[in-house]
């Protein structure tokens, strides 16, 4: 990464937070919405059956564990992860 471009995003403090969107137990559509595969809950509305649970992209929790998949691609902005 360029000097001057990681100084540029350590003087504004840029952090990229955990979210669903990152996390290796989410399944996520186009739109953002899905499910997760490690939650799931008795679904008492229509069925009482276990379901997975209706996730959004940018929801967090505190079982989040960073995909392998997305740390590959954050390459140098990994350092900009803020603590899980």
């Amino acid at each position: 990464m360029d000097k001057n471009k990681l100084q540029k995003l350590k003087d504004i403090k840029y952090h990229i937070n955990p979210c669903c969107g990152l996390c290796k137990y989410s399944n996520l559509e186009v739109d953002g919405w899905g499910t997760c595969d490690l939650h799931t809950y008795n679904h008492e509305k229509h069925t009482l059956e276990k379901r997975s649970l209706s996730i959004f992209r940018f929801g967090q929790c505190s079982s989040f564990k960073l995909s392998e998949v997305v740390e590959a691609r954050l390459g140098d902005f990994d350092q900009f992860l803020a603590a899980e």
